[in-house]
Formats: C-alpha cells, structure tokens, sequence
C-alpha cells in the first residue's frame, strides 16, 4: 500500500469523525423536540428501536441499491432514497448521541444542551475507530437504532416538553401589578 492510499484512508476517517457530530448538532437544533423524544425512547429501551429498525433499515438499504445498480437516471432515485433514509435515522441517532452524553456528565451539571450533544456525539463517533467492529458493525447498529427510535418517535402519543440536561426554557414572564 502506498503512503498516498494510507493518507486517502486517514483523511477519509478525519472527515466522518467531524461530519457525524456536526450532523447531529445540527438535527439537534433543527429538531430538537424529535432528538429529545428519541433520546427517551433509547434510554428507555434501545432494544426496542434497534427491532423497530431491522426491517425497515433493510427494506430502504435493499431498495436504494438495487435503484443504484439499474442505472441510469433511476439511479440518482436509489441514492435519494438512501439518502433520505440516512438523513431520518441520524435524527434518531442524535437523540443516542444526547443520551451518551448525558450519562458522560456530572449528576446536576447545567451545561448547554449542545454541548451534551456534542460530547455524546464525540464519544460516540470515537467507538467507530474500533478496528473492524468500529468500522462496520457500530455504524450499522447505530444507523438501525436511529432510524427505530424515530419510528417509535413519530409513532409515539406522548409529546416531550421536559428539557433534557442542559436545555434552558424560556420562561414566561411574571405579570405586573
């Protein structure tokens, strides 16, 4: 192997481990009430969304490949769908990435809820250095529970309106007298 394909690896490894956590902060702020309803979902039973997101995962992966391997201009349709189902779970996958960083903290520390976020994502994002479980297994187990935990999400009654650690409310004024 030449120093230039070692260097081709690194780099690419160098930018996922940036983008992943960039990605889930920015879904945290896009969405945070979805990323703080699949942060509870997880923390509460991550079985439960990795079995709500086996068979659907398989179904877009499946899908978006064979749309792929057609060709042609039903191709770029096979990389939507499997862009679309990547963008859905990693909404799921920062509410993991919250939780993880909630467990990381100090019991009553009041930091912000980006931060939180951004110190689960890290800590996560680092497990998929792991020699071969780190580079396929993790990311695929994580992109199954993401994309379960915003199933459950969407299909779920209950609305979270309690701040996770670190997120401050606005709250309302008193009245004057």
């Amino acid at each position: 192997m030449l120093f230039a394909d070692t260097f081709k690896i690194l780099l690419i490894a160098l930018s996922l481990i940036i983008a992943y956590p960039a990605f889930w902060l920015v879904a945290r702020a896009l969405w945070p009430n979805k990323v703080r309803q699949a942060s509870e979902k997880t923390a509460n039973q991550s079985l439960k969304c990795f079995l709500w997101g086996v068979i659907p995962t398989t179904i877009t992966m499946t899908v978006g490949i064979a749309l792929l391997q057609a060709g042609g201009p039903v191709a770029f349709l096979g990389g939507l769908v499997l862009g679309i189902g990547f963008f859905f779970s990693q909404v799921g996958v920062a509410g993991l990435a919250t939780l993880i960083g909630e467990r990381l903290g100090k019991e009553g520390e009041d930091i912000s809820a980006f931060r939180v976020t951004g110190r689960g994502g890290i800590a996560l994002v680092m497990t998929f250095l792991f020699p071969i479980i780190g580079w396929v297994l993790l990311p695929l187990i994580t992109i199954v529970i993401g994309f379960g935990a915003m199933l459950r999400t969407i299909f779920s009654k209950k609305i979270a309106l309690e701040p996770l650690a670190g997120e401050h409310t606005v709250a309302e004024p008193e009245p004057s007298v």
